[in-house]
């Protein structure tokens, strides 16, 4: 009984020392487990800036540790892979630092990077966490541009010089100054004399390094294009540094500027912006349409015309419409997107054009149905047969009697009228083939006053010629007729030649 009770004694003697033993283990192990720790714990990282933590694994207890390192997730934040990549192992009582190169991107706002180490000490597992400061560093002031003798208005082609100037506010010295103009639709910069000019955005142009609190300034020339779009338009620089020493910071500015631009001639049309242009070879038209009639024989031309008058507009209107389309499919002119100098002139001169055509179908017209019929004081004896010809042919006139002289009415009007003094027909006596016979001036009377006149009678009959019969006074004579007096029965006003020998009848 005492034995087995001994034995008893002696297992559960055993039992006790193998817990006491595992108590003291654990003990030991929890009291001295591995640790991780970042240096530096903060990093200040810009946009667009890289930097480098170390990350140090320290194993204070008795046995081997080996982990795996693992990082977490920022907005904006890459982290390259570690110089010490997979399984990390520290001897006993040793310490690791494995770094981690970082890099922001231009969405960084800053955060918390989580780093954690998962592994063994020994057999034991253990998992270390720590986290790593990412801060942005305060944003630099602006740079300073400004824009000196940008021009008020430039009209197309002209061409201004400005003066652009950049100021450095900050506290750095700021390496390289770099200048990028923007243009706008119809301006454009040009840096350099003589060099290409550029309506976008134009690459970078180094202006050289400016210390803090100085300035630096360059020139451009700013000029319009042969066509433009009438209005204001706004044009642009944009001024960016690099912080010496610090690659990655840049420091931006910028500034814009307003510009009217104008063409010659459309001042008259500005209320109606580009659009007016579409009036001007109109009343133009119109103009040289007045003003050539006034130089044309013929009815009083027409009195000054209003363009602003809805009835002028009837004409401006579709003229206009017709040059704009004529350039638009004959000269691929768009003339509501840009126009020029050029542009402009060539619409004054197709409207001059227009109107002067229009003026001399006009009177082409007049005169072919009145005025080559129409009697007129210089008219000769010739000329009056032929616009007799042209009229009513006939030969036939009414005899009046004005200033004790015998006259024939030619034109009767209510309070004019046109009187042509009677014509001698001269026939030489060799003409033996006349268009009349007669033996004395009686039957030549008789007989031409029933001649239909023809033109070819007139001007093709050459032996025979017509004269007045006194060639010392007006062949034809403008008056009132309140002064008409005598009237009779019609008859020819074409007499014989009075010295002419009797010819026979046929």
């Amino acid at each position: 009984m005492r034995d087995e009770l001994g034995r008893i004694v002696r297992v559960l003697a055993v039992m006790l020392l193998a817990l006491l033993a595992t108590l003291a283990g654990t003990a030991t192990a929890a009291a001295d487990p591995p640790t991780i720790e970042l240096s530096p714990e903060s990093v200040s990282l810009a946009p667009g800036a890289t930097a480098t933590a170390v990350l140090v694994l320290r194993n204070p207890g008795p046995d081997p540790v080996t982990g795996t390192l693992a990082v977490g997730d920022l907005i904006g934040v890459t982290v390259a892979e570690p110089a010490a990549a997979g399984p990390v192992s520290v001897a006993p009582g040793a310490s690791v630092g494995v770094r981690l190169p970082l890099a922001a991107d231009r969405t960084f706002a800053g955060g918390a990077l989580t780093v954690q180490v998962t592994g063994t000490a020994g057999s034991v597992p253990f998992v270390a966490v720590t986290t790593l400061t990412l801060t942005v560093p305060p944003l630099l002031p602006a740079l300073g541009v400004s824009l000196i003798g940008v021009p008020a208005d430039l009209s197309d082609g002209q061409t201004g010089t400005v003066t652009v100037q950049v100021s450095n506010p900050t506290t750095r010295y700021l390496a390289d100054v770099r200048l990028r103009t923007l243009g706008s639709q119809s301006l454009c910069w040009r840096s350099t004399p003589g060099g290409s000019c550029e309506s976008g955005e134009s690459g970078d142009r180094s202006l050289g390094p400016v210390a803090p609190g100085g300035l630096i300034t360059a020139t451009a020339d700013l000029q319009a294009g042969d066509r433009v779009r009438p209005g204001s338009q706004q044009v642009a620089v944009v001024a960016e540094a690099d912080v010496a020493g610090e690659p990655a910071t840049v420091v931006v500015g910028s500034t814009q500027a307003s510009v009217t631009l104008t063409v010659f001639g459309l001042d008259l049309f500005s209320p109606f912006g580009i659009t007016g242009l579409l009036l001007l070879p109109g009343a133009v038209a119109l103009l040289a349409y007045q003003v050539t009639r006034r130089v044309l024989p013929g009815p009083p031309a027409p009195g000054a015309v209003d363009i602003k008058d809805p009835g002028a507009l009837l004409f401006i209107v579709p003229v206009g419409l017709l040059v704009y389309l004529l350039a638009l499919s004959v000269l691929r002119l768009n003339l509501r997107d840009e126009v020029g100098t050029a542009d402009a002139i060539w619409l004054f001169v197709t409207g001059v054009g227009i109107g002067v055509v229009v003026a001399v179908i006009w009177w082409v017209r007049w005169w072919w149905v009145v005025g080559r019929k129409t009697f007129r004081t210089r008219d000769t004896a010739a000329t009056v047969l032929l616009r007799i010809a042209r009229r009513d042919r006939l030969l036939r006139r009414r005899p009046v009697t004005v200033d004790s002289a015998r006259r024939y009415v030619l034109q009767d009007g209510d309070d004019r009228a046109m009187l042509g003094q009677p014509m001698v027909c001269v026939i030489p006596a060799a003409d033996g083939d006349t268009f009349v016979a007669a033996v004395d001036d009686n039957d030549f009377r008789t007989v031409t006053g029933r001649i239909r006149l023809h033109r070819w009678e007139v001007w093709k009959r050459d032996p025979v010629t017509v004269r007045w019969a006194d060639p010392g006074r007006p062949g034809v004579v403008d008056v009132a007729t309140t002064a008409l007096a005598g009237s009779g029965p019609p008859e020819s006003m074409l007499m014989l030649a009075p010295d002419l020998p009797e010819m026979a009848a046929p």
